[in-house]
């Protein structure tokens, strides 16, 4: 870097960074030794000093100047000169700023100060005879704090009113930006302050030095030295982008059961389900066919404090035509976090334009952040996706709305996935994988790619590994859900063991009767469901009916392992009670059905027994259901001999109807059961009678 060595000494103000005065100049050496090292040592060291401290001065003028912009230059009506009569000038609609800018090394003195006085003596006289407009204020920006005999002259009452002095440690002169100490100091400031300008496509650092190279420009006379604020967002280049649109929805989307709209009339909507239920799937292929405005914004990690201004930036990109200025110029450039969101939807409101604004994963943001949200902008329309967290009663309170959920895939789109992935399945073991997994189509495809690759395909297979909890590869159910579960209390844990016992729903009543098994009063079982009920491990069903949401079966269920055999059948036993005396109000054949189901798990197989050979219950029961009962409990390898004996006699009685036959290896396992010992005369006779049916259905009259 060489200049002519005269030209330092043509201008003492390119000397000193100043283009007024001529004094001082900052005489720190910047000469890096490693540059000697490799370059040489320059030939006229003080001539390099000179220069080092002339960019110094210029660059911490740019700078102040680019700070300028960065705030005050922002606001509208202000405007921004560039070496005019001062360094940088703020004129503003009642008044007008001169500012002089100083660097030094060593203390401000009077004589650094004594030309801009003078000169600020001048535009004084140019304002009282109304050749300038507005009230002059004058400000002297200096690196380094004053002087002795500086300080006395500050204190002193001939010291001008309208002129003040800002420095690094001094009082800050509002609206202008401080002074820094050094360049590094200017810099971080500047970066700071461009980080707060809103929607700018630049980085901030970036912003900061294309505003400097902007000013030297302007300072040079090769541009327009006027930046007014109506110009500042096409200077900060805030081209509005959409960041964000709705996730394609998977390749082989299938509706699930009673899909909700995704627009409605409704001011604030939430969705609440679990991570792998289909929500934002969903949300995406509804809005692929959705003629409404909608636009989508993911919470994700974001603070709670950048979601207001991430929106406003959706909505300003999808409906301003991607221009800040759209959405009300100047003062939108000036508006932060949620005065941004009130300036768009109040542009869209004036627009007549009613969106629709899906938020998803609101469950990482504060009930109060989202309810200020809402009512910064009551014309917008909003739909809440979540998963269950803490926050989510108050919203619904706050709103005064109920969580909506999505409903699973039916059997069908169930037995579809299975098929898809080539493990076909029967209607019976669909329902199973329903049961299972809640129909929510991540677990169900989890499911089905289990099936496939630990058991052959073979989804009943898959099913009975499952509910045994002998599966050997952990399903993104179980990954997701236990992580849920975990973070219950230890009552709403319990509480979810014992209601995963029943498969039927139950009124609020009867669920905290069968939680009084293991909780200690019915206060104590009322707030475990309502624990649950916040976590949406609890589903309400027609009738102010609840129950456990089938996904969390296979959870729960292994928390129920840890409890005692006592326990357990207690609680069973507890449940026989609750349902039996509902039979007496309302005759319900799901709640039959559970009865049969439980009435081998509490040692009541005899009463099976009884049903499947009453006349009246083949005219009006549900024979499937009894028949598969009869057939677990005739199998089940830790039943005793004598319930085993009498299912198989029930389901040997039943097969001998209407002219049937009961099946030879039913007859065998009855014997095997006699020969075990344990069985008497009235066993053995009916055994005789069920072979006589057989014999005699084959036609063997001499059969014994």
């Amino acid at each position: 870097m060489t200049l002519p060595k005269d030209a330092s000494k043509n201008r003492s103000d390119v000397q000193t960074g100043s283009t007024k005065d001529g004094e001082g100049v900052l005489e720190e050496n910047r000469n890096a030794p490693e540059a000697s090292d490799r370059f040489g040592e320059p030939l006229d060291p003080a001539q390099l000093i000179r220069i080092e401290s002339v960019h110094r001065g210029f660059l911490y003028q740019h700078l102040y100047a680019a700070a300028c912009l960065l705030s005050c230059g922002r606001a509208e009506g202000n405007t921004i000169l560039i070496e005019r009569d001062e360094d940088v000038e703020l004129v503003r609609p009642a008044d007008r700023y001169y500012i002089q800018v100083k660097t030094r090394q060593r203390p401000l003195q009077i004589a650094d100060v004594e030309g801009a006085l003078d000169r600020f003596e001048e535009l004084r006289r140019a304002h009282v005879d109304e050749s300038r407009k507005g009230r002059p204020l004058f400000v002297i920006v200096a690196n380094v704090e004053p002087g002795r005999e500086l300080r006395r002259r500050l204190g002193k009452a001939d010291w001008p009113d309208d002129v003040s002095l800002i420095t690094p440690q001094g009082t800050a002169h509002n609206p202008l930006p401080p002074a820094w100490s050094d360049i590094d100091a200017a810099i971080a400031w500047c970066i700071g302050a461009a980080q707060s300008i809103p929607f700018g496509t630049l980085a901030p650092e970036t912003l900061v030095w294309k505003l400097a190279a902007k000013v030297q420009h302007a300072a040079s006379r090769a541009r327009e030295a006027v930046f007014e604020a109506a110009g500042m967002s096409a200077l900060f280049e805030q081209l509005l982008i959409q960041l964000q649109d709705f996730p394609d929805p998977p390749e082989h989307y299938r509706p699930q059961m009673h899909e909700p709209a995704l627009v409605s009339e409704a001011a604030v909507r939430l969705l609440v389900g679990f991570s792998g239920a289909g929500k934002t799937a969903w949300a995406s292929q509804a809005a692929l066919h959705s003629p409404d405005a909608v636009i989508y914004y993911d919470v994700g990690d974001m603070p709670a404090a950048s979601v207001a201004s991430g929106i406003a930036r959706e909505l300003a990109a999808r409906f301003a035509g991607g221009r800040a200025q759209q959405l009300g110029g100047g003062t939108f450039a000036e508006s932060g976090g949620i005065d941004i969101l009130r300036v768009c939807a109040a542009q869209l409101k004036h627009d007549g334009l009613v969106v629709t604004v899906v938020c998803d994963n609101v469950h990482r943001m504060g009930a109060d952040a989202i309810r200020t949200i809402v009512e910064a902008c009551p014309n917008l329309r909003f739909l809440f996706i979540a998963q269950p967290w803490d926050g989510q009663a108050l919203v619904e309170a706050h709103f005064g709305i109920r969580a909506e959920r999505l409903a699973g895939w039916s059997y069908d789109d169930i037995a579809a996935e299975f098929n898809r992935q080539q493990a076909p399945a029967s209607v019976e073991t669909v329902k199973r994988i329903s049961r299972i997994t809640g129909g929510l189509p991540l677990y169900v495809r989890s499911a089905a790619r289990l099936a496939v690759a630990q058991y052959g395909a073979d989804a009943e297979a898959m099913c009975d590994a499952v509910d045994a909890r002998t599966h050997a590869e952990a399903t993104a159910q179980e990954i997701i859900l236990e992580q849920s579960f975990g973070r219950l209390s230890k009552e709403a844990q319990e509480g979810a063991a014992l209601l995963c016992l029943s498969d039927v729903a139950l009124t609020n009543s009867e669920a905290i009767e069968v939680l009084g098994v293991i909780l200690s009063s019915p206060a104590a079982a009322a707030q475990s469901l309502r624990h649950l009920k916040r976590a949406s491990m609890i589903v309400g069903f027609q009738g102010d009916r609840i129950g456990l949401h089938d996904a969390l079966r296979p959870v729960a269920g292994d928390k129920l392992a840890t409890f005692s055999p006592d326990l357990h059948q207690a609680a069973l036993r507890r449940l026989h009670v609750v349902l039996i005396k509902s039979l007496h109000m309302e005759r319900s054949i799901p709640r039959l059905n559970a009865i049969f189901r439980l009435l081998p798990k509490i040692g009541e197989t005899n009463a099976l027994v009884d049903l499947a050979t009453s006349e009246m219950f083949h005219e009006q029961g549900d024979q499937r259901t009894l028949w598969r009962e009869l057939e677990n409990a005739a199998n089940d390898p830790v039943g005793t001999p004598y319930d085993r004996y009498w299912a198989h006699d029930a389901l040997a009685y039943w097969e001998s109807r209407d002219g049937g036959r009961p099946s030879q290896s039913r007859l065998v396992a009855m014997r095997d059961l006699i020969d075990q010992g344990e069985l008497g005369v009235r066993e053995q006779l009916g055994l005789c009678f069920k072979e006589m049916a057989a014999a005699g259905s084959d036609g063997q009259r001499e059969a014994r």
